[in-house]
C-alpha cells in the first residue's frame, strides 16, 4: 500500500492511494488530506474483509434502485404496494440517483428532503426516506456495500406531524390571485393567466401542466385527459415527457363550465398568435408552450408566479399551493375522499387522507352538526305538529 503526492493544474496538490487487494491494485484519486486517504485505505479493506467485489464497476443509486425494486428485495409486496415504493423512489433517483453507492452522505439526505417536502407531507417522506434505508441495508446483503451509508440516520420526525396544516389560497386571496394573474396577463401574454387559473381550477401537478397538449382537452364535454408528465432530470432545465408513474395518475379531470369558457378565450388567443408567425395550431401542440413553441422550460414559471404574489400583496408560496387549494376548496364543498383521490391521481385514498385528512375532520364535524340541527328541527316540527292537533281537539270540545 502506498500513499503519494500528486500535482494537478486547477486543484493543486493532492493524494493517491494505491492498494493491493486479493492480488489486484485499486487506486483511489483525489484526497485533499493524507488522513483522507488512509480513511479510504482502511473502508476498501473492512469492504474486501466482506467479500464486496472492489474491482467492479461502482454502482449509481439509481441502478442499484432498479435492481433493488425487481430481484434485489426480499419483501413480499402486493402490486399496489410495489407501485408506491416505486412512487417514492421516482424523486430520490431524479435528484440524486447520480450519485455511487459508496458515496452517500447523510448530508445528500438532508438536502433532498427539503426538496421531498415541496411536493410532499412530511409523512410521505418520512416514509420515502424508511424505504430508502431498508433498500441501502440489503445492499450490505447483496453484498455491494460494506456498511450503509445511511446507518443511524434519522428519518423525518412524526412529533409534531398532527400540528402542520398545508398551505392554501383562502377564497378572498383566491380571487386576488386570479385578478392578478389576469392583470399580469394582460400586460405580457395570455399563458401565465390560463396556466394559473386551470392549476386552481383542476388541481393539476406542475408537469402535468406543462405536458398538456390540446388533445387532451375536451372542451364541449367539459373534460381533461392526464395521458403524460413533463420532468425536468436533474441539471437540465429541458423536460422529458413521460406517462404517469402509477396508474392513478392517468386519469379524466372533470371542469367546470367557467374554466372551459376560460380556455376556450385562450385558445382563441393562442390561434391567433400561431397565424402571426404562420403556424396553425394542432391538437399535438402544447397548451403552455415556451417561445419556441415547446414545451415549457422548467424555471418559465418561477419569476412569473413571485410577481404576480407579489404585486398583489399574497404571502409568498409555491406552485404546487394552488393544487392544494383546489383540493381543499372540493372538500368544503363535499366531495368525498375516494372522488379527491381519484382526482388528483393519488394511489390510494390513504395517500389522500395523509395529506387532507385534517380538512376531512373538519368537514365531518359540520356534517355532523348539520345532521344534528336537522333532526332537533324534525322533532320541532313533530311536537309543534302535535301541539297545533291538541288545541283543535281541545278547541272543537269546548264548542260542542
Amino acid at each position: 500500500m502506498s500513499i503519494k503526492q500528486y500535482a494537478t493544474k486547477t486543484a493543486g496538490t493532492l493524494w493517491r492511494l494505491d492498494i493491493k487487494i486479493g492480488g489486484k491494485t485499486i487506486t483511489r484519486r483525489g484526497f485533499k488530506t493524507q488522513l483522507e486517504a488512509k480513511k479510504e485505505e482502511r473502508r476498501l479493506r473492512n469492504e474486501a474483509d466482506f467479500g464486496v467485489n472492489l474491482t467492479g464497476p461502482k454502482m449509481k443509486l439509481s441502478d442499484y434502485l432498479d435492481f433493488w425494486m425487481g430481484i434485489g428485495n426480499s419483501r413480499d409486496w402486493s402490486e399496489n404496494q410495489a407501485s408506491r415504493v416505486s412512487q417514492l423512489m421516482t424523486p430520490i433517483r431524479d435528484n440524486i440517483g447520480h450519485i455511487k453507492l459508496e458515496n452517500i452522505r447523510h448530508s445528500d439526505i438532508v438536502k433532498l428532503r427539503s426538496i421531498l417536502r415541496e411536493k410532499w407531507a412530511d409523512r410521505t417522506v418520512k416514509h420515502a426516506e424508511v424505504q430508502l434505508k431498508a433498500a441501502l441495508e440489503d445492499a450490505v446483503k447483496n453484498k455491494l456495500i460494506a456498511t450503509s451509508p445511511l446507518a443511524g440516520f434519522e428519518t423525518v420526525s412524526m412529533r409534531n406531524a398532527e400540528l402542520k396544516e398545508i398551505e392554501v389560497f383562502e377564497p378572498s386571496e383566491q380571487i386576488k390571485l386570479i385578478e392578478g394573474a389576469r392583470d399580469y396577463s394582460a400586460k405580457t401574454d395570455a399563458r401565465w393567466f390560463a396556466i394559473i387559473f386551470l392549476a386552481l381550477n383542476s388541481g393539476l401537478r406542475k408537469g402535468e401542466l406543462f405536458a398538456l397538449q390540446w388533445k387532451h382537452l375536451n372542451l364541449k364535454d367539459e373534460l381533461l385527459h392526464v395521458r403524460q408528465s413533463l420532468e425536468f432530470p436533474p441539471g437540465k432545465p429541458r423536460g422529458v415527457l413521460k406517462r404517469p408513474k402509477t396508474k392513478a395518475g392517468l386519469r379524466t379531470v372533470e371542469l367546470s363550465s367557467n374554466a372551459c369558457a376560460e380556455l376556450a378565450r385562450y385558445k382563441l388567443a393562442t390561434q391567433e398568435l400561431f397565424l402571426k408567425f404562420r403556424k396553425k395550431l394542432s391538437p399535438d401542440d402544447f397548451v403552455f408552450f415556451s417561445d419556441e413553441f415547446g414545451p415549457l422550460p422548467k424555471d418559465a414559471l418561477r419569476s412569473r408566479w413571485e410577481t404576480i404574489q407579489k404585486t398583489n400583496m399574497l404571502p409568498m408560496r409555491t406552485f404546487h399551493t394552488l393544487r392544494h387549494t383546489h383540493a381543499s376548496a372540493m372538500i368544503a364543498m363535499g366531495m368525498d375522499i375516494k372522488n379527491l383521490q381519484e382526482r388528483l391521481g393519488h394511489t390510494s385514498p390513504t395517500v389522500t387522507l395523509n395529506t387532507y385528512g385534517h380538512l376531512y375532520k373538519e368537514q365531518k364535524r359540520d356534517v355532523n352538526k348539520r345532521a344534528l340541527n336537522a333532526w332537533e328541527a324534525s322533532l320541532r316540527d313533530v311536537r309543534d305538529t302535535s301541539h297545533d292537533n291538541l288545541l283543535k281537539i281541545v278547541d272543537g270540545s269546548a264548542k260542542r
